[in-house]
């Protein structure tokens, strides 16, 4: 459904989305004190692939975070540069 690679990543992310058919979805990056980072995608998808850069962001833990249908799912990224 989510997934994310690297991890650990240096900076560029891939997140793919694979879903039995279009939905409404939200897809955002947060830093661990809660805060977003990213928006990747607000719209309806079925099958998508993303590339985000956290050459911005400062080295850590950082969650990809996609909610559809009411139902979050989550994955955890180290960011090493």
């Amino acid at each position: 459904m989510l997934a994310v690679s690297p991890n650990p990543t240096s900076g560029k992310l891939n997140i793919n989305v694979n879903l039995p058919e279009n939905e409404v979805i939200n897809i955002a990056v947060f830093n661990t004190m809660g805060q977003q980072v990213a928006l990747v995608e607000n719209g309806t998808v079925s099958n998508s692939s993303y590339t985000l850069n956290l050459d911005n962001q400062v080295n850590g833990v950082y969650y990809v975070k996609m909610t559809v249908n009411g139902n979050i799912i989550s994955k955890k990224v180290m960011l090493n540069k």
